[in-house]
């Protein structure tokens, strides 16, 4: 499995984030200044994978402040050569969503 793209609406301190539809060759290092984003990043990955911990918008601390949800997806190329979007939201409740190779 690999990270081909990932597009966050809010989550923490990342809003709009796009890497584009061109698909990531290759993530391998993260680099910034402290306060940059890098844990927040690993965060929604990890988010994207596993759901969000805690799963509720008023405990959970990665919801922006004066945004209505955290939100964002990840598209992964399968080993197999097949591709899976996942998409994650929380609002009042959690929500995620699995497509695979566009079903």
């Amino acid at each position: 499995m690999r990270i081909d793209r990932i597009q966050i609406d809010g989550f923490g301190r990342l809003h709009d984030l796009d890497t584009g539809s061109a698909g990531l060759p290759g993530l391998v290092t993260v680099f910034g200044p402290n306060e940059a984003g890098k844990s927040t990043l690993f965060d929604f990955l990890t988010t994207a994978l596993y759901g969000f911990l805690p799963a509720s918008r008023e405990r959970n601390p990665r919801v922006p402040w004066g945004a209505d949800e955290a939100a964002g997806r990840v598209r992964l190329r399968l080993d197999g050569g097949g591709c899976a979007e996942v998409e994650r939201r929380l609002r009042s409740q959690p929500a995620g969503r699995l497509t695979l190779d566009g079903a």
